[in-house]
């Protein structure tokens, strides 16, 4: 927090490319309600990596603060709001109210951080700076993977003999999920670079 207040869009790169690999360390938790008396019938863990979305959750409160007017064009800002508004309005009827909590922090993070993206890296090199840290963040994970393919330290789910890869991170979904996203926007900023001539011919061949 200190350091973001020095510079505010290196330590947000920083926990872009951190966030894949501190999601290990989640078996690290403790229930912050437990000592505070007033909430002590609740529960609340926090982990590494639900430390990380509510950082980026009140990083995106203060651009919404602070970038009030740039945010105005923000595209889909009208569904944004109406989901965000309805997510944290159904914590009132919903049956397990804490669950319901996390879920909300899950659900505004991908918001927030489309947010802070769009109200403080617009330039050219801030974006490709964002890109890169992204992909960067698939280095930690990647290179556990190959140690568990190494070692033969596969994930194996109850019901299955198939060995699979983590990456080190809770499943080999969100593993695949993660490596899916990073060579889209890869591929994306490789094509936006690219001789756009050579590509629309390639369409038009494939076609």
């Amino acid at each position: 927090l200190v350091m973001s207040a020095i510079n505010f869009k290196n330590v947000f790169l920083f926990i872009i490319f951190i966030m894949p690999a501190a999601s290990h360390y989640n078996y690290l938790k403790i229930n912050i309600f437990s000592h505070l008396p007033l909430f002590s019938d609740f529960t609340f863990y926090l982990n590494p990596a639900s430390v990380i979305y509510l950082l980026i959750i009140l990083f995106g409160a203060l651009t919404l603060f602070e970038k009030w007017r740039d945010l105005k064009l923000l595209p889909l800002k009208y569904i944004i709001t109406a989901t965000g508004l309805f997510a944290a309005a159904s914590i009132f009827w919903s049956a397990n109210k804490e669950t319901s909590l996390i879920e909300l922090i899950y659900l505004l993070v991908p918001f927030f951080l489309y947010l802070i993206a769009y109200a403080r890296f617009k330039d050219k090199l801030s974006f490709i700076k964002l890109l890169l840290a992204a992909a960067l963040s698939s280095i930690i994970p990647l290179i556990a993977s190959i140690f568990q393919l190494v070692s033969g330290d596969y994930f194996y789910l109850p019901d299955s003999s198939l060995g699979r890869l983590s990456g080190g991170l809770d499943h080999p979904n969100t593993f695949g999920l993660f490596l899916f996203f990073i060579i889209g926007l890869l591929f994306s900023l490789y094509l936006a670079k690219a001789n756009r001539n050579i590509f629309v011919r390639w369409i038009i061949f494939m076609d």
